[in-house]
């Protein structure tokens, strides 16, 4: 869960980017697909700690 949540972490910050330099509009998007990651990674730690 900790990769999966790291690559769309990744991917999203490397869209978002992409995004802010072509100045496209639907940056919100991928700026969601970052915080999806995060949370992944987040509960993945928190999952970790109780068992």
């Amino acid at each position: 869960m900790r990769i999966v949540g790291l690559v769309l972490l990744i991917t999203g910050i490397i869209l978002n980017i992409k995004m802010y330099f072509d100045n496209a509009w639907p940056t919100y998007l991928f700026f969601i697909l970052c915080l999806f990651g995060i949370l992944l990674v987040g509960l993945s730690f928190l999952i970790r700690l109780k068992f």
